[in-house]
């Protein structure tokens, strides 16, 4: 297959056809991994997964999925830092940063990267390591799309027992709901209740005394229980390596509930790990919590996603801050309200903070190009996501989305919290991705860019994605 795509690469440069590349196509916007009128390059047929005799090392072709992946290692006790869902693609996910289950105790994909597979730009086929060319080394962890046809990633490999996977949902109302509600009920956050069933298919009509009566006997929370929850856990000191959280807020389209969803992650075979407990007394109406393989937990993840449905996805990073936290919740509710009317419309949003100790990891193998320092943290990494099912309803969603990040922008900026970066897995095309490393970092990947690809073949003629 390499022979092939050289030839194509070439074959574009010399003819200025424009062309996209698409490992696991799971980008949430138009043309970042197709080029209509011009050459896709579809790698799912570089599929390898190849483990090193001494287990250290896996040779990974960028056309697998991260379930691919885990297949081969989980039989074998291995892993290696990757996707957090099985149908998310190794190309983009690891060449724009990667967090994952692990990234606590080992750091983000693109620093586990001990070498890269690259056509470049003149068609030649190189193998770039940290001693083989460490300039684009460094620019490949992070950079994206911008400085090569990256083939295959050679990723460092790790010994992995079963792991602790928990994810609950705490049911939160509509806004109005909850103010008739406040008069009557409290918000418990006992952790004695058994959690009840998962009410997804009601109707709005039926949800609202149902929910009431919920609420009445114990199974819902005010906001400000879980905010404190990942509040908490993030400043820990140390925190625990083995740890991950996923915090999303999301408004359920069929009973208009506003819901908490938390994973809770603990890569050793040990339920309840003391550093969740603060999330293990909140009240949850629904639960799944079990010790199994990491790409069981991943699967789940995927189950979990709504599928079939229009996208905007946009990313933000701002210094942690629980009063903030707050404000953040109350911007994302009044956007989402304007969209009320929308068909099967699901505004989502999720937290992922980065402490001290996964920062500092960041400075493995010489560093990436991310731009991120330890004396940043305490950080989060904000996404807001909406889903909805019809084309006409675009501008709505879209403005929404954009809406509640430029509020919260504003908000973190008068805050003193705002931070540049803007994660490039979950960014909207519409930010500047590469402004977030700094322009420091910037300057110099357009000129490791200038010198490896200097008739800007896979910046002027690969349109899709961000560019340097």
């Amino acid at each position: 297959m390499p022979p092939m795509l050289r030839k194509l690469s070439k074959l574009s440069g010399n003819t200025n056809c424009i062309f996209a590349v698409k490992s696991g196509g799971h980008s949430m916007f138009a043309g970042a991994s197709n080029a209509p009128g011009g050459i896709t390059f579809d790698m799912k047929n570089i599929h390898d997964v190849l483990i090193s005799e001494d287990l250290q090392t896996t040779i990974v072709g960028t056309g697998n999925t991260w379930g691919d992946v885990y297949k081969v290692l989980d039989p074998i006790n291995r892993t290696v830092i990757g996707g957090r869902d099985t149908g998310v693609g190794v190309g983009g996910f690891t060449l724009g940063g990667g967090i994952s289950f692990l990234s606590r105790k080992h750091g983000w994909a693109v620093d586990n990267v001990r070498s890269y597979e690259v056509v470049l730009a003149n068609g030649t086929l190189a193998n770039i390591n940290q001693q083989s060319a460490p300039d684009l080394y460094w620019a490949l962890r992070g950079g994206g799309n911008n400085f090569g046809l990256v083939t295959r990633f050679h990723l460092e490999t790790f010994s992995q027992t079963p792991a602790w996977g928990s994810f609950m949902n705490v049911l939160l109302l509509s806004p109005s709901w909850l103010s008739s509600l406040r008069a009557t009920f409290s918000s418990p956050s006992s952790s004695t209740q058994r959690p009840l069933p998962l009410l997804t298919t009601l109707t709005h009509k039926v949800a609202r005394p149902l929910f009431s009566l919920i609420c009445g006997v114990g199974y819902c929370s005010s906001p400000l229980p879980v905010l404190r929850a990942f509040n908490n856990y993030a400043l820990a000191e140390p925190g625990d390596p083995n740890s991950q959280l996923l915090l999303s807020f999301f408004k359920n389209p069929h009973t208009g509930a506003y819901l908490f969803n938390y994973g809770t992650i603990y890569s050793k075979p040990e339920p309840n790990p003391p550093i969740f407990e603060e999330f293990s007394k909140l009240p949850a109406i629904y639960y799944s919590r079990k010790i199994r393989s990491l790409s069981s937990i991943a699967a789940e993840i995927d189950s979990l996603c709504w599928v079939g449905l229009r996208n905007s996805w946009t990313a933000l990073t701002f210094k942690l801050d629980l009063d903030f936290l707050s404000k953040l919740w109350e911007i994302f509710i009044s956007e989402a309200e304007t969209v009320g009317h929308v068909p099967n419309v699901v505004p989502g949003m999720t937290l992922q903070p980065l402490n001290r100790e996964e920062i500092s990891l960041f400075n493995k193998n010489g560093g990436n190009c991310l731009g991120i320092e330890e004396n940043d943290w305490p950080l989060v990494v904000l996404t807001v996501n909406f889903q909805w099912t019809n084309r006409e309803d675009d501008d709505a969603c879209e403005t929404a989305n954009k809406n509640i990040i430029d509020r919260v922008t504003v908000a973190a900026k008068e805050a003193g919290l705002h931070h540049r970066y803007i994660y490039q897995n979950y960014a909207n095309i519409t930010q500047d991705v590469f402004a977030g490393y700094g322009e420091e970092n910037r300057e110099k990947l357009r000129r490791i860019q200038r010198k490896y690809d200097p008739e800007g073949v896979f910046s002027r003629l690969q349109p899709g994605y961000f560019k340097v």
